[in-house]
């Protein structure tokens, strides 16, 4: 959670506190990662969801807003913290193995796709709960999870390197039917993800490493540059064309193909700033903690860090900046 500090390296506790108690829109996520969903006692035991909301876009052009869930179908399971200590300290690599030996023995875990939708307002916000934020979520009190799909881990990868650690994911890899919001947090992964990528797999072409290409055919303008793998015929890289017939011509709905939804935007002035309700930041953090039992509690508060002693060997410096001797 926190960058590696200066002095030898450490896990740098200072600094992640001192973000965390500035930044307080952080309180929620905090109380989950302290609380027992943050020591699972297995990969197959852990749920996901993400922070962001989504647009879905029925047949007749309608839409909804949605966030997504996966449900381990083993349930939600926890470890003791000094349970988490003695297995990490015997294996650091537990939980990979457990992931690892459970497919191999046939054991396939799976998690359960499911959906809240919620009415798609000009407010988008449900129950004053705003779903732009993605420090916010809808209880599931209020919007049940529905079932929608399934998924199962049923082999482990051939070669870790090539299937696992060159996967490029983005928010913006998203199939006709779904669409982004104006979740700020969303619209700045739009673009970080892809620089990402290009900084990580080193290539503009990342997206046609075999891990990441689709299956389904892709024509497009995208032409040249590192690794590229395809051969490209034809005289254009560009549209529209003539020397080309104008191909690749752009595929409409009627071909199933991707479209933005057309929103309505309100008049208002360019500012740099957050919506009001972006300034809750105590509210669901209460509502998580108060959910919990009284165990649970005091597992949130017993793992809190005491900042570890160290003697501090910054040296002293006059007031002209010149250095002194070390404390």
């Amino acid at each position: 959670m926190a960058r590696r500090g200066v002095i030898g390296g450490k896990g740098a506790h200072d600094t992640f506190w001192a973000f965390v108690t500035l930044h307080t829109e952080a309180t929620h996520h905090l109380l989950w990662h302290l609380s027992d969903r943050g020591v699972p006692r297995s990969y197959r035991m852990v749920e996901g969801f993400g922070v962001h909301t989504f647009r879905l876009i029925g047949d007749d052009g309608g839409t909804s807003l949605a966030k997504f869930h996966w449900k381990p179908r083993l349930g939600v399971h926890s470890l003791d913290w000094e349970e988490a200590q003695l297995i990490n300290g015997a294996d650091p690599d537990f939980h990979r193995r457990d992931l690892a030996d459970a497919i191999d023995a046939g054991a396939f875990p799976q998690w359960e796709l499911g959906v809240q939708v919620f009415p798609d307002t000009p407010e988008q916000t449900f129950d004053g709960i705003d779903l732009l934020d993605p420090t916010k979520l809808v209880p599931e009190e209020l919007v049940p999870v529905q079932p929608i799909g399934l998924l199962t881990l049923n082999r482990n990868p051939t070669n870790y390197f090539a299937e696992t650690e060159q996967v490029a994911f983005h928010v913006g890899h998203l199939p006709p039917g779904i669409d982004v919001t104006d979740d700020p947090l969303m619209q700045a992964r739009l673009f970080s993800y892809v620089d990402t990528q290009l900084s990580r797999l080193g290539e503009p072409d990342f997206n046609q490493i075999p891990v990441n290409r689709p299956h389904a055919p892709v024509d497009d303008m995208l032409r040249d540059g590192q690794h590229q793998h395809e051969v490209h015929s034809g005289v254009t890289a560009y549209k529209p064309n003539t020397l080309g017939g104008g191909c690749p011509l752009h595929a409409g709905l009627d071909a199933g193909a991707f479209e933005e939804v057309a929103t309505a935007i309100a008049a208002t002035t360019k500012q740099r700033s957050a919506p009001a309700s972006f300034a809750d930041h105590f509210s669901q953090p209460r509502l998580f903690y108060r959910s919990l039992t009284e165990v649970e509690r005091e597992h949130v508060i017993r793992r809190r860090p005491a900042r570890p002693a160290r003697r501090d060997h910054r040296r002293r410096s006059d007031p002209a900046g010149h250095r002194g001797q070390r404390r």
